[in-house]
């Protein structure tokens, strides 16, 4: 998603430290490389693999200096963070496992166990990864290196926290996210650390219910929420 076509989402970040001056174009070239994006090998266990590649062809990993500096009135590095997961899907899994269970059962004439099943899922999810493409998200990155302003055109809070450490491990450079808090202390200063919660917070208003104490979190899709029981395809574990 981003900067050339698609819907708009951008989050923006401020680079807290200074680039050292001497050969700044090779020093963010290098890291670049370092961490340029490398496809999943299906027969391993990872599911997820992430890491840099062009802005203009998110299959593009050749990354030389040109592909990704721009020079107009200001100076950018414009990149592309590439995800990709590999992960068959839960339908496909359990209609090749309960297949292979009903043919069991009848050639054996008894129910399959657990611990069959189990292997059956294994194997089947195995098989799959060989054939079942990975899901690709491009998220476009557009850093300009002189006001240390940095956007990245995506707002889901799983892909910055993936982007903010792949920045990092590649430019050995802090960030810090430009919004509202930000702005209130580089104002303030100090003085924020002596402003104290509004009546209200607590209180809440007149004619209206107070306000809760812990904030309400929707935790319908946390999956560590879940029964302990189910696996991640949603069968139950052995």
């Amino acid at each position: 998603m981003g900067a050339k076509k698609g819907a708009i989402a951008v989050r923006r970040y401020q680079v807290t430290e200074p680039i050292a001056q001497k050969d700044v174009r090779g020093k963010l070239a290098r890291g670049v490389r370092a961490h340029v994006f490398a496809p999943i090998d299906p027969r391993s266990p990872e599911s997820r693999a992430h890491g840099w590649a062009s802005l203009h062809d998110g299959d593009d990993l050749d990354l030389t200096a040109g592909k990704i500096f721009y020079i107009g009135t200001t100076e950018q590095l414009r990149i592309t963070m590439r995800v990709d997961t590999l992960k068959p899907s839960t339908n496909d899994v359990r209609r090749i496992v309960d297949a292979e269970a009903a043919k069991k059962s009848e050639a054996e004439g008894r129910p399959i166990s657990r611990g069959e099943k189990k292997a059956m899922r294994e194997e089947a999810v195995r098989k799959l990864r060989l054939s079942t493409p990975p899901r690709t998200k491009l998220i476009d990155v557009i850093w300009e290196l002189d006001a240390g302003r940095l956007f990245l055109f995506s707002q889901v809070r799983g892909m910055n926290e993936l982007f903010v450490d792949l920045f990092t491990k590649s430019f050995a450079l802090r960030l810090e996210e430009e919004g509202a808090s930000r702005l209130a202390r580089k104002a303030l200063g100090t003085k924020l650390d002596k402003l104290q919660p509004t009546p209200e917070l607590h209180q809440g208003f007149v004619g209206l219910r107070p306000l809760p104490a812990v904030p309400v979190e929707d935790d319908s899709d946390d999956v560590s929420k879940k029964s302990s029981t189910i696996d991640e395809y949603g069968f139950d574990k052995v």
